[in-house]
């Protein structure tokens, strides 16, 4: 089990999310939602066509944090 209340959480940073535009990446994080605006610890991400509709879907989580689709 992770000890934060002796690390202090000093890592939390917000989570970056990019969109490939060919020759460069673009932040993608600003139409994904609220939930990439704040600092957090321990991001993850998963892709997949959870849907089936033949397009790639996301579900991103963080520490004491419910996960997002």
């Amino acid at each position: 089990m992770l000890d934060r209340a002796r690390l202090g959480e000093p890592l939390a940073m917000k989570p970056t999310l990019a969109r490939n535009r060919g020759a460069r990446f673009e932040d993608a994080a600003f139409s994904a939602g609220s939930w990439f605006s704040r600092p957090m610890l321990g991001r993850g991400v998963a892709s997949g066509d959870l849907n089936g509709d033949g397009s790639p879907d996301l579900v991103v989580n963080a520490l004491d944090s419910p996960r997002r689709c």
